[in-house]
This record gives structure tokens, C-alpha cells and sequence, in this order.
């Protein structure tokens, strides 16, 4: 008599799921994968088993808020991130992002999470935890202190003209603004070069000299526009500019962008002027 062969035993695809998942299951809070987190790609499982242990889960209602953090993460619902002493939303956080409170200056500016909506759920970590977790891994560490210079940045610019831009104007030209990070005394425009579109200072202070003397003649704050007679359409900067002594952050649209952006709000170049 020929033996016959047991057929395969086929697993349920949902218990096959679950052996297959056995070895590898990633690490989550509150359902978001950490390994999808973009400051954390890369980072080895042990860094994100250390930032789950250590993350105290905060919910919001509507325009409850959270302050005094060195990360936060979105994990449902909405909120936006602004300067502790501005209302106007500097970022509008999505789920699973990863926002850092302080960037690459030495002064911070101080920064709170604002449930919007009908609230949200947070993540949050200390100061200092999450850039001691990922110090050792260069890349997430670069990452980190790019965000938390736009965050800075974004959140200081509040203080002037652009937090009384209505949301939607703000969210637009906020998009269209890159970072540019100066160290203390680094020139950043000299008298007769091309100016941007647009120059907002961020965080520390640029300030103006020449082009007879080296003596400061003028020091901007954040919130407020370097050249502001140049907005929009640019043109030669008629002094130079460079970062204060504690460094400064600068928002930047080139002129291109700036001319796009003022067709679609036409008076932007007075609303950042405060006019």
C-alpha cells in the first residue's frame, strides 16, 4: 500500500501574521510606529524602546496646552505648536511628527503645544532626553537640530507682522520659508548683494552696519523683517547684515517665490510690514 503525504497545514493569514511579526515587532506608542517617525529613521530598536519607556502620554482638550518639553509627538487628534507668549500657530503638528523644542542657538525661545480641534493625544519627553537618546547616531541627531531650528524659527517670527497674518495666508508663505542658521557674528549679506524676497529674523538678532563703519547701526529682533522696504521684490541690501552675538535663525523666500506667493495674497508685502 503507497503511503500517502499529509497535505501543508495553512495558517490562518492573521495567526500567519502574527509568527511572522514574532521577531521584529516595532515599537510603538499609542499605535505609532516609531521607526516611521522621520527624526528617528534609521535610529537601532534599543534608542526606541528608550524614548517609548520614557514618553509621558498628555491629552488636551481644546486650547489646553503643554509647555516646558524637549520633544513632542502627535499621536491623535489636533494641535498646533506656538511661542509661549504668542497665540498665533507657528506649525500645525501632523500625527506621528516629532516636534523639537529647541534648535542649534544657545537661547531658546519657549514653546507650548495647543490642542485644536477637539483636542488631542501627546507624547512628550524632558529636556534634553530625546538629543541624549540619539546623540550617538548622526544622522537622527542632524535631523533633530534641523526641526528644532525651523520650530524655533517658525515660533519667533510669530512676534511681529507674520503671527497677525490670518492662518491661512501664514500656513502658505510658512511653507515657502527655508531656515538659515548663522553663528554669532557670521556675516550673512554684505552692502550692494542681492537681498531675498524675503528676511525674517526667527530667533537671536541680525544686525546692520556699513557700509562706512563696522559699528552696528541697527539690530533686528525676531518677528521682525531685515530690509523691509525690499519685501517681496527684493533689491540690493543698502547695508550689511550679520548675526548678533548669540547667533541668529533667518526665515528666507527668494525673490521667485515671494512674487509667486504676493499673486496669491496681494498685499503680503504690507502685511509683513505691519502695515
Amino acid at each position: 500500500m503507497r503511503a500517502t503525504l499529509p497535505m501543508p497545514l495553512e495558517l490562518p493569514k492573521d495567526l500567519e501574521a502574527m509568527f511572522a511579526e514574532t521577531g521584529d515587532v516595532p515599537v510603538r506608542i499609542e499605535g505609532v510606529r516609531l521607526d516611521t517617525v522621520d527624526v528617528l529613521e534609521g535610529t537601532p530598536r534599543a534608542v526606541q524602546e528608550m524614548l517609548a519607556d520614557k514618553a509621558e502620554i498628555v491629552e488636551l482638550g481644546p486650547d489646553e496646552e503643554v509647555s516646558g518639553f524637549g520633544g513632542a509627538m502627535l499621536v491623535s487628534g489636533m494641535a498646533i505648536l506656538c511661542a509661549t507668549i504668542v497665540d498665533a500657530a507657528a506649525h500645525w503638528a501632523r500625527p506621528g511628527e516629532l516636534l523639537i523644542a529647541r534648535g542649534s542657538l544657545v537661547e531658546g525661545l519657549a514653546v507650548r503645544v495647543v490642542g485644536a480641534g477637539d483636542g488631542a493625544k501627546i507624547a512628550v519627553w524632558p529636556r534634553g532626553f530625546i538629543e541624549e537618546t540619539i546623540g550617538g547616531h548622526p544622522g537622527a541627531i542632524s535631523r533633530a537640530r534641523a526641526l528644532g531650528d525651523r520650530l524655533q524659527a517658525l515660533s519667533g517670527a510669530t512676534m511681529g507682522p507674520f503671527g497677525e497674518m490670518d492662518d491661512d495666508a501664514r500656513r502658505a508663505l510658512a511653507m515657502e520659508l527655508s531656515v538659515r542658521c548663522l553663528k554669532p557674528g557670521e556675516v550673512w549679506l554684505e552692502d550692494g548683494a542681492p537681498a531675498p524676497g524675503v528676511a525674517l529674523v526667527g530667533a537671536g538678532a541680525v544686525e546692520l552696519y556699513g557700509p562706512i563703519s563696522e559699528e552696528t547701526s541697527e539690530t533686528i529682533e525676531p518677528g521682525a523683517l531685515v530690509f523691509p522696504e525690499l519685501a517681496v521684490f527684493g533689491g540690493d541690501a543698502p547695508s550689511s547684515a550679520r548675526a548678533g552675538a548669540q547667533g541668529a535663525l533667518l526665515l528666507l523666500v527668494d525673490r521667485d517665490a515671494a512674487k509667486r506667493l504676493s499673486a496669491r495674497i496681494p498685499d503680503l508685502a504690507d502685511r509683513l510690514r505691519g502695515a
